[in-house]
């Protein structure tokens, strides 16, 4: 079968495959297109398994509203729309009064082009748990459940719970006498100390340094300010560190190997703390690389803290 783009519009699949098989009907498939309003409605009709096998698409009716008029701002254009919906709605709607009706949102609520769906559901009237608790009020409304698609909600679940931290990537590796030690060593510019200090909820004992890259510090000092009672900076050359973060964190402890900012690190914690390394720095003064300080960061947690 030949590779034809993606789409979940069967208007589109239908026209797509149409024109790479150079014919002007598909067997098994059904289209038309009508005018309702000033709206152009699409109908697109998968007959049997002909047209299953032609469109990729299930047996079933596909409907697409180009929704044209509105975005030209034509008056009673909302007011149209919504009634020409509603026909559409009511000729696919199964005719049995208590038949389910399941409204999906396709899309992604994140990215604005791609928000209708989901945003839609926002303003689905979902009936079926009150037919079903309250059925003296809501009996006689047709019973209607949504979901806002995107990723089915028990593959949320799994995904949740079989999750594990990417090593050196906000990586918890243990808490000892309550002190939680964090290895955040892919830290490497100030971007990601950010978001590293921002997620903190506990107060904060953190290890930076290492091989500056001309970072400008100003973005973190309102999280060191408010999350941060010690500093250890950890590398060859702390001066910048150490002047950038004087007056803006209670404690700013200068070290120069691995070592002594763990033996810092471990006096300055206090139950309830976490110890996070987020360097904010390339690892070339003191280590291989970033992996290789990861390394040796949890090595001496598990050994020693």
């Amino acid at each position: 079968m030949p590779n034809f783009p993606r789409t979940d519009l069967a208007v589109e699949a239908e026209a797509i495959h149409r024109s790479a098989a150079a014919v002007t009907e598909l067997p098994g498939v059904r289209a038309e297109e009508t005018n309702r309003r000033g709206f152009s409605v699409t109908e697109v009709h998968v007959l049997d398994a002909a047209g299953e096998n032609a469109l990729c698409k299930p047996i079933g009716d596909y409907y697409t509203l180009a929704l044209d008029p509105l975005l030209r701002r034509e008056d009673d254009a909302f007011e149209n729309a919504a009634q020409t919906l509603a026909e559409l709605l009511r000729g696919v709607l199964p005719l049995m009064p208590d038949a389910s009706v399941l409204v999906v949102g396709l899309g992604n609520r994140a990215i604005t082009p791609d928000a209708v769906g989901p945003d839609a559901i926002d303003s689905v009237m979902v009936t079926r748990h009150l037919r079903e608790q309250l059925p003296e009020h809501f009996g006689q409304f047709r019973p209607v459940a949504a979901l806002a698609a995107g990723v089915a909600p028990d593959r949320i679940r799994r995904s949740i719970y079989a999750f594990a931290p990417v090593e050196h990537r906000l990586e918890p590796v243990r808490e000892t006498d309550g002190v939680l030690w964090i290895n955040d060593s892919k830290a490497t510019n100030v971007d990601s100390v950010w978001y590293a200090l921002e997620s903190m909820k506990r107060p904060v004992v953190w290890i930076a340094g290492g091989t500056d890259k001309g970072n400008d510090y100003e973005p973190l000092k309102a999280f060191a300010r408010e999350k941060v009672h010690t500093l250890v900076c950890m590398g060859v050359d702390n001066r910048k560190l150490v002047e950038s973060f004087t007056g803006v964190v209670p404690e700013v402890i200068s070290t120069a190997s691995l070592d002594e900012a763990m033996e810092a690190a471990r006096r300055a914690a206090r139950p309830g703390d976490a110890v996070l390394l987020s360097p904010a720095c390339a690892s070339f003064d003191l280590f291989k690389n970033y992996e290789n300080r990861g390394e040796l960061f949890k090595a001496w947690v598990n050994e020693k803290a």
